[in-house]
């Protein structure tokens, strides 16, 4: 650390109308291991709330209350105010572990090319219980609330032109690509990641309701994925950038777009997924381009898999 009378870590908490969970939010960052020499946290949120907003003030956090409609909004007015050179994020209904920052910290000290940090999570339910889901993964682009990263390699400007409200963990890891430094992908278990129904993630039991989820997100992402080709240019980026693309376009075209996707084949030998994912998408988008009517069977294989998922939550 350069000086240690400034905060190394800028901890960001958002929070959007939701009020019931940012205390304990709040309260887990406060609860740290580590020493509060080291850190700092900023509150963002877009509603006052005496109880909440005199914690803030009583524990010497920076509060802001934004104007802002959207998150990527308001995460540039946080890092404008943000003094330390590793940011870690905490959406509002996630929680941090006690020695999450201790490990963040002793993870950037120790190497000074380590600009993207990502540790493991643990899903938990509204009421905090754990939920055990087998089959959930923690890719390196997943959940803001595992993601620590040097706060240089973050474009301000650009993040601030770009409605990528639904993706920022995405963004962030292209970041982290593009500055062709080390990232490091972490083996404990720092932070609950709470799962229930939102913007971008539903547990309806309903295949219609589900199918047009999908195919609404994909949609968006599709956008969002388009529009940050202007900020990649690295060999990585791209390769995970055409992933992304054609992954979101298997999706859409086995929920009814009529669009087969492009570089399927590529996806196939490129891609970040499994292998047999990889297999069994590559052959569900032939059988529909081959067997028409074997949409609805592939569908409603893909919804059932979300069903089996969503029964280990409810």
């Amino acid at each position: 650390m350069e000086n240690d009378k400034l905060p190394y870590i800028s901890v960001i908490i958002t929070a959007y109308n939701r009020k019931e969970f940012l205390l304990n939010a709040i309260k887990s960052v406060l609860n740290q291991t580590l020493s509060k020499k080291y850190y700092e946290i900023i509150v963002i949120k877009n509603f006052q709330d005496d109880m909440i907003d005199n914690y803030i003030l009583e524990n010497n956090i920076k509060g802001i209350i934004s104007k802002d409609p959207s998150l990527a909004g308001k995460l540039v007015e946080a890092l404008n105010v943000a003094t330390g050179d590793v940011i870690s994020f905490l959406e509002d209904d996630d929680l941090f572990f006690e020695n999450k920052l201790e490990v963040v910290y002793k993870e950037f000290r120790k190497d000074i090319n380590i600009v993207y940090y990502h540790n493991l999570c643990i899903p938990i339910n509204k009421q905090g219980k754990i939920i055990n889901i087998k089959r959930m993964k923690t890719p390196l682009d997943f959940n803001m609330s595992s993601i620590s990263i040097k706060k240089s390699i973050i474009k301000i400007s650009k993040v601030d032109t770009i409605n990528i409200s639904t993706v920022l963990d995405i963004i962030m890891y292209l970041y982290a690509l593009e500055s062709n430094k080390k990232i490091v992908k972490g083996k404990e278990k720092l932070s609950y990641y709470m799962v229930h129904d939102s913007a971008s993630n539903i547990l309806s039991m309903n295949f219609e309701e589900y199918k047009n989820f999908v195919i609404a997100q994909v949609d968006l992402n599709l956008k969002n994925y388009i529009l940050f080709k202007n900020l990649v240019h690295s060999r990585q980026g791209i390769k995970y950038l055409n992933w992304r693309i054609t992954h979101s376009q298997i999706d859409k075209y086995i929920f009814g777009s009529d669009e087969f996707p492009s570089k399927l084949l590529n996806y196939v030998i490129n891609s970040f997924d499994s292998l047999t994912r990889r297999v069994v998408l590559f052959l569900s988008c032939i059988l529909i381009k081959v067997y028409s009517n074997s949409r609805k069977y592939v569908s409603y294989k893909m919804w059932n898999i979300h069903n089996k998922w969503t029964n280990e939550i409810i």
